[in-house]
């Protein structure tokens, strides 16, 4: 399995969630929310799994984080242990930060939808469709969701009926209700969009918006802090690691200072020995430049022959 860096978001801030199958057109409509689209960087292909790591959009003229999020299903770049990582890390993040998620936007691709609800319902009743599925467990979270049908220019008027009324049948037989896009709590509707034809962003829009202005920002962080908190999937963990290691340092701290107080009480001044004080001449007599043997001199060589030594 290749190395995958999963990246979570920092401290408390309202978070704006896109999630769905991969190449649904999430980072298109991502693009598409943004004040600015021409800032978003992330890679927008026609190939399923463009985007592997969780991308954080931090726009200044937005008061809440655009989560931009892995898409489920076959991802073309990873192998199938790499997707069920990545995978098990989306539901991960989602359960984790499902308080500061005052919005997610499950999006699903027109065109495909009705042969999902087709295979995994209508087919065989024992099993859940995905799309379903990711509403249950946003439900589960109390996380407000609305699902975005996407690519609707796939689709003419006739086929896109009869989709609106298989999902509107298969949410009745799973008790989901549809609480309305003013509601901040459950299932809020279905929006149905084109990110390359720009169909239903302005409503898309509308409906982010009217959420988001509904925020209580003095119960968040402040934005300019975020960078310097750890992120939140391991503000926990450094706190216990802290708390840890700070008792682990009392303790050994208690214990040293115990082993001192016992060893000042039993030990004595210690006598100076006499090597050590001849040690100390001999260093003082070093530092003066004196020493016990001096170098005899040679003679002057001016005017006088050198003296010969006998052996």
């Amino acid at each position: 399995m290749p190395k995958i860096k999963f990246s979570y978001p920092r401290g408390n801030f309202p978070r704006l969630c896109l999630i769905g199958n991969s190449n649904v057109g999430k980072s298109s409509l991502t693009k598409n929310l943004l004040s600015h689209p021409q800032w978003y960087k992330g890679k927008i292909g026609k190939t399923a799994g463009s985007t592997v790591r969780l991308t954080i959009i931090n726009d200044p003229a937005l008061n809440y984080h655009v989560i931009d999020l892995p898409g489920f299903g076959r991802m073309t770049r990873l192998d199938r242990s790499s997707e069920a990582f990545v995978q098990e890390q989306i539901l991960k993040y989602i359960e984790i930060d499902r308080n500061n998620i005052f919005l997610m936007l499950m999006v699903s691709s027109a065109d495909r939808l009705g042969e999902e609800l087709d295979k995994w319902y209508f087919q065989n009743e024992e099993t859940v469709p995905l799309t379903i599925e990711f509403i249950q467990f946003m439900l589960n979270n109390n996380i407000p969701t609305v699902l975005v049908l996407n690519k609707i220019d796939k689709l003419n008027s006739y086929h896109l009926k009869a989709l609106k009324e298989k999902l509107l049948q298969v949410f009745s037989d799973f008790e989901i209700e549809i609480q309305g896009f003013e509601a901040t709590s459950g299932f809020l509707g279905i929006l149905e969009t084109s990110a390359s034809q720009e169909i239903g962003i302005k409503e898309l829009k509308g409906v982010v918006f009217q959420h988001s202005q509904q925020l209580q920002m003095q119960d968040y962080d402040d934005r300019n802090t975020l960078l310097d908190q750890p992120p939140i999937n391991v503000k926990k963990k450094k706190l216990k690691l802290q708390n840890d290691s700070s008792k682990e340092g009392s303790s050994e701290n208690s214990t040293k200072t115990e082993k001192l107080s016992k060893k000042e009480a039993t030990s004595r001044t210690p006598r100076k020995s006499s090597k050590s004080k001849k040690l100390s001449k001999k260093s003082q007599k070093k530092r003066s430049g004196y020493s016990k043997y001096p170098k005899k001199r040679k003679p002057s060589v001016k005017g006088k022959k050198k003296k010969t030594f006998r052996k």
